[in-house]
């Protein structure tokens, strides 16, 4: 793991990054898209903001359900602990980053990810799935009663007409 370490610390000291003391590894809950997970970190940026830090070890990082998953946690309205709730700090909402440290690989690459994007995909994924269980636009059909007065239908002399028909 020395290579791994080693390469994660020179990358945070390379771009000016600080880990927010506290948070990391926080289960958080965003209430508006009724999603909660496990955010990596928190971090402070050169200019003082603070954002979401996501670690990911696979080949690619550059998958839509990053940027999601990051704007959740950007946007989250608590985390959970086991003495209750409590409030985030002010994260920034456009941006957030991924430090990608490949398993089969060396360094860590930092990648900027754009919330805004991630966050209009996060509101469509919550209105599909809350679409799913919308109630009452279904109904069974009641059957239409015979008419009282409706003549009976001769089936034989029907069968015969679409023969001669055909």
């Amino acid at each position: 793991w020395d290579t791994h370490v080693d390469a994660w610390a020179s990358a945070l000291a390379e771009h000016g990054i600080t880990i927010v003391d506290g948070w990391a590894e926080r289960c958080v809950i965003n209430t508006d898209v009724d999603c909660a997970g496990t955010l990596d970190r928190l971090a402070v940026l050169p200019d003082g903001r603070t954002v979401v830090l996501d670690l990911k070890t696979g080949s690619s990082v550059r998958k839509i359900g990053y940027a999601v998953q990051a704007a959740i946690y950007a946007r989250a309205s608590h985390a959970w602990t086991p003495d209750g709730y409590e409030p985030l700090p002010e994260v920034d909402r456009s941006v957030a980053l991924i430090a990608h440290l490949p398993s089969k690989g060396q360094g860590c690459e930092i990648i900027e990810v754009d919330l805004t994007r991630g966050w209009d995909v996060a509101l469509t994924c919550h209105s599909l799935r809350s679409s799913r269980s919308v109630k009452g636009i279904f109904t069974k059909r009641k059957p239409v009663p015979p008419l009282a007065l409706a003549a009976p239908v001769d089936n034989d002399q029907r069968s015969a007409t679409v023969r001669d028909a055909i």
